[in-house]
This record gives C-alpha cells, sequence and structure tokens, in this order.
C-alpha cells in the first residue's frame, strides 16, 4: 500500500477482484501481546480501505477466518494427556464423552468424508496442553469464536459520477399470442461484485422509430411505465409494438434511475399497424375494461384476458403456452365462468375450429 493513489489505480485497473489479508492480529494475540498491537493493526486496514477508495475501489468485504475469546484468567481443563487437544477443541476418533465437554460427530457438520468427533469445553475452560497459557483463545464452542465476521461497504458515487454500474443481458425467446417475448437478466459489471441493489428499472424502447409505441408485461404484470426486475433474476418481457404502418423496427433495452447500464440491442420486431387494429372490433372504452382486469386476482388469467381484450381471440394451445403448461391452461378453462360473469365489459365465447378449442371475445 505504498503506492501513490495513480500507480495504485495502475496495478488493479485490470483485477476483478483485490484480496488484502492480514495476520498481524492473530499472530499479536497467540503471542500474548494482542491488545497493545489491536487497535494499530485496524487502523492500518482502515488506511488500506481508505487508499483502495481512493484508487477508484468502490465496494469492499472485511471478514476473518474466526472470532476469539478474550479470557481474564483461563480454567483448564483435562483431556487425555497434554498432547492431545489444541486450547478449546480435541479431534478424536473415539465416540466418549468426557465430563465438561460436548461432542459433535464431524460428518453432521458437512465436512465431506471427515470421520470422527469434534469435543469442546462445554462453557469456557481451556484445554490443558501444558504450554503457556494467554487470553487470546479460539476454535471452541462460544458465539464469539464461531460466527465469522462480515462488513460490507458500498462507497458513495465519485463526484460527478452513478453509484452503480450494470450489465444487461437480453436473449430471444418464443414469440407469445400477439406479443414478442425477450428474455433479460441484468446483473453488477465484473469490477463490483458486492453491494448494489435488489431491483432495477428497465426501459424498453424502440429505436430511430418515430410514431412506434410500446405496451409491456414484465412476465404476467403489465408495466405502468416501469419494467422492475430482480438483479441476477431472468426475468421474461412480452410485449406488443404499434405504429401507422406494418414493418419491422430495432428495440433496446436499458437500465433507468441510479444505475448505468450500456443499452443492449434486443433485436428487430414486428410493428402492429394500428390502421388495421382501428379496423378490427373495437375494444370497449373507458376505465371499466382496466378496472375489470385489475381485479382478477391470478395474473397469469388477467394476462390471457388482456389479450383477448386487445387481439379478439386465442387458441388453447396458445393459453397452455401463455401459462406456462396445459395443466394451468385447463385450470383457466374451469375458472372462466366466474372469470367473466354477465356484468363484465367483455364476453367470451368458447368455439372449436378443425378440432381445436379458441377462445372468442364479444363485446358485452
Amino acid at each position: 500500500m505504498a503506492d501513490t493513489p495513480t500507480t495504485l489505480r495502475q496495478r488493479i485497473a485490470r483485477a476483478r477482484i483485490v484480496v488484502v489479508h492480514s495476520a498481524e492480529i492473530d499472530t499479536a494475540g497467540e503471542s500474548g501481546i494482542g491488545l497493545t498491537t489491536f487497535e494499530p493493526t485496524l487502523r492500518e486496514l482502515r488506511e488500506a480501505w481508505l487508499r483502495l477508495r481512493e484508487a477508484g475501489v468502490r465496494r469492499f468485504v472485511f471478514t476473518a477466518d474466526h472470532g476469539f475469546l478474550l479470557l481474564d484468567q483461563p480454567i483448564l481443563l483435562r483431556h487425555g494427556t497434554r498432547l492431545d487437544p489444541s486450547r478449546r477443541h480435541v479431534v478424536s476418533t473415539v465416540a466418549a464423552d468426557h465430563a465438561h465437554e460436548v461432542r459433535v460427530p464431524l460428518a453432521s457438520l458437512g465436512y465431506e468424508g471427515a470421520a470422527g468427533f469434534l469435543m469442546m469445553p462445554a462453557a469456557l475452560q481451556v484445554f490443558d496442553t501444558g504450554k503457556r497459557e494467554h487470553s487470546f483463545v479460539h476454535g471452541g464452542n462460544s458465539l464469539q469464536e464461531r460466527v465469522i465476521p462480515v462488513l460490507v461497504v458500498t462507497s458513495k458515487a465519485e463526484p460527478g459520477g452513478t453509484r452503480y454500474r450494470y450489465v444487461v443481458r437480453v436473449d430471444p425467446g418464443p414469440a407469445a399470442p400477439g406479443m414478442h417475448r425477450i428474455a433479460v437478466t441484468v446483473a453488477l459489471a465484473d469490477d463490483q461484485l458486492f453491494g448494489g441493489q435488489r431491483t432495477v428499472d428497465l426501459v424498453l424502447r424502440p429505436v430511430d422509430a418515430a410514431g412506434v409505441t410500446s405496451e409491456v408485461w414484465v412476465g404476467s404484470e403489465l408495466a405502468e411505465g416501469k419494467l422492475r426486475v430482480v438483479v441476477g433474476e431472468h426475468t421474461e418481457l412480452f410485449f406488443r409494438l404499434q405504429g401507422e404502418t406494418a414493418g419491422k423496427v430495432a428495440v433496446e433495452v436499458a437500465c433507468s434511475g441510479d444505475v448505468v447500464a450500456e443499452p443492449v440491442h434486443a433485436g428487430f420486431f414486428a410493428v402492429e399497424p394500428t390502421k388495421k387494429a382501428a379496423a378490427a372490433a373495437p375494444v370497449p372504452a373507458g376505465g371499466g375494461m382496466r378496472q375489470w382486469l385489475a381485479a382478477v386476482q391470478d395474473t397469469g388469467h388477467r394476462q390471457v384476458l388482456a389479450h383477448l381484450a386487445a387481439h379478439g381471440s386465442i387458441s388453447e394451445p396458445e393459453v397452455a403456452a401463455m401459462l406456462g403448461s396445459p395443466a394451468h391452461g385447463r385450470k383457466f378453462a374451469r375458472a372462466l365462468d366466474d372469470l367473466v360473469p354477465a356484468t363484465a365489459p367483455m364476453q367470451v365465447r368458447v368455439v372449436n375450429v378443425d378440432g381445436v378449442k379458441r377462445y372468442v371475445r364479444e363485446d358485452g
């Protein structure tokens, strides 16, 4: 850490992760001089953190390999010969119980292929090893020894910068009835392994396509201006493009808000002409349709009904594909009478065309 900030920044510029390790606390504790050196060592660690932050690192994880106890007057406990135990534990192949001890099979602790038993003082005693005893001990069963501290620190953005940087991945998916489908995954950039937001907002937009509008669903939820997705999770987006004339336009996906990500080209997608839509059977206007759809509790059923409201018909195989399985499609069929009562702003008629069941919208 003797480098200047500029030199340090250059050294770590291409690193995905920087590891700074220190054994001073453990060494000092084992030597019996821990209390006099702990504070200076912590100050040095803080100085290293500040130097790395100045060099451009924004996310830090502070951790240790184990905790420890500081005992005023250790109480000695005998276990076999003085060569058998460490100060706070014994590993043995013999399943024997001893007074003032607890015994745990190593296999129950998740160690693969490990045989034998871990034995530890039941309280704060220290096994008699015949060596000089110090107040600094670890390896036992107390909470202070077992808990591994993990402190995650996220620095604020540099002046004029942004706080988080993300990478957006877009994979094309099979088209749904009347809609396009893509799969989106948002992740932190490679040099930002920790911290960040749990969710981010996305924007799906046509590129250089004046007059083309988009209507987007996140999974089966109609997005009202925000496409909120969970970072690190695979999310399906369904969308429809409308414009004055038919054709194909480029579509891109980007992050919005207090995050930064390069917009990603999702592909070229067909535009549904509004003139053709106007010639089709009219969809009931006003807030009645929206309010009725919003009241449908099952999001998948709501998506099917919204498709019917917009396009007029959908086949049974298309319903199964939209809901994820034929079983969910049959569940929709059984619930149809309850979903579309006589007071609904539209009615749904079931017809059979060439042996295939279709749901057809009839205006209410």
